[in-house]
């Protein structure tokens, strides 16, 4: 009995060894096998890793061929851009210099035209100036020139009422006033106007009525009113004439004349035995002429003092002219 169970025992053992055996063997196999997977694992990845590195050279290679043949297709590109500006900039600059040319051209063109239209707007109121003299003698009396030529009657004029020589002095509140102080501004009257009582004002030589009609300024003239503004632009030239020829006439100033005409003074002639003889004048320099103004309205400043002795130059240095 104790041999059977020897036998047995040895038998276990064996056969445990048995199993050890094949298990170890089973291990063996095992990892071979995962060692095998791993290998193939890692063969496959290097060449993945070889194929990619590949595939991203040749991408590379074809970015950089694409890149170049845009480079130079832009180079080119960028050239004819550049010549193009380059001559489209030289046009801008030729079309800009002709139209400076052109501009200059038309500045000249224009300067001249508007200095002809000077010499014959001034040629125009001449010829209106003269032509308008009928009809100023037949409504203030006829203008003796006393032996001047209108010629130097209007060089006279110009010298003398080059601008105010008598200023106006508008009276506070008063509409009239304001509406001429404005008008005497904007057409450039230079003859005196002055008030003279309630709707009286000495206009140049002669005294008129005015009154605001109809929102404009008019003047009474003979029996029928007329704009103040086309009245005294019409006849300026008129009423700057009368005055010269007054002071001539009288030998006085400008205020002289101005202060008589406001008071309703006939104005003398300055020789009453022989009437305006321009030989009673020697050709020595005229004496000062006298400041007799009796208005305070009509007071003048130095620079007219001159103006009005020039004045007298026509008269006292043309000797045998009747005045």
């Amino acid at each position: 009995m104790t041999i059977d169970y020897e036998n047995r025992r040895r038998q276990e053992l064996d056969h445990e060894r048995e199993r050890e055996e094949l298990y170890r063997m089973e291990r063996l196999r095992h990892n071979q096998r995962a060692e095998d997977e791993e290998a193939e694992r890692l063969r496959l990845i290097k060449i993945a890793n070889v194929e990619a590195e590949r595939l991203i050279a040749e991408k590379t290679a074809i970015e950089e061929v694409k890149r170049l043949r845009l480079q130079n297709l832009y180079s080119g590109e960028e050239a004819n851009r550049l010549r193009n500006k380059s001559q489209e900039l030289s046009e801008q600059e030729m079309l800009l210099k002709r139209l400076r040319e052109i501009e200059d051209e038309e500045a000249e063109r224009k300067a001249k035209l508007r200095k002809a239209e000077q010499e014959v707007d001034r040629f125009r109121r001449v010829g209106a100036d003269r032509s308008h003299m009928t009809e100023q003698e037949s409504q203030f009396g006829e203008l003796d020139l006393m032996g001047i030529s209108e010629d130097e009657l209007d060089q006279q004029c110009d010298e003398l009422f080059a601008d105010t020589p008598i200023e106006f002095k508008p009276r506070r509140n008063v509409e009239i006033d304001q509406i001429i102080a404005q008008l005497i501004s904007d057409i450039e009257i230079t003859i005196p106007i002055v008030w003279i009582k309630q709707n009286q004002y000495l206009i140049g030589s002669t005294i008129f009525s005015l009154e605001i009609r109809k929102d404009q300024l008019q003047m009474k003239v003979g029996t029928a009113w007329e704009n103040f503004e086309n009245h005294v632009a019409k006849n300026h030239r008129f009423f700057q004439r009368n005055l010269v020829i007054q002071m001539i006439k009288s030998g006085e100033s400008l205020e002289w004349v101005v202060d008589n005409l406001m008071n309703g003074k006939k104005i003398k002639s300055a020789n009453d035995e022989n009437y305006g003889l321009a030989a009673n004048y020697s050709r020595r320099a005229p004496q000062s002429p006298k400041r007799t103004s009796r208005t305070e309205a009509v007071k003048k400043t130095t620079t007219t003092t001159t103006r009005i002795s020039r004045v007298g130059d026509i008269s006292k240095n043309s000797s045998g002219i009747r005045l």
